[in-house]
């Protein structure tokens, strides 16, 4: 006997009032299944089917402006109006 076969059986066997509990059960576990996360097939994460490169500095940068930080890259640090070169 398949699953499905013995799912059914079990069905036929309950009393109908608990058919609805059954099938409540089964649209919950439906629904926990569609809403779990897939894993990410790329260390990259979702980007990965793109064309994006974000390097170090891009990330340096992006602290920088949106957390109101100085700038260090590998090559420069800025801070206010103030550019050092470094190396």
């Amino acid at each position: 006997m398949t699953v499905e076969e013995l799912v059914l059986k079990k069905l036929r066997a309950l009393p109908l009032e608990r058919h609805l509990e059954l099938l409540d059960f089964a649209e919950f576990l439906d629904l926990k299944v569609r809403s779990e996360k897939k894993p990410c097939r790329s260390v990259k994460g979702p980007w990965a089917v793109h064309d994006i490169h974000i390097t170090e500095d891009d990330i340096a940068e992006a602290m920088a402006l949106y957390l109101n930080l100085p700038l260090v890259t590998r090559y420069f640090k800025i801070q206010a109006s103030n550019i050092q070169t470094i190396g």
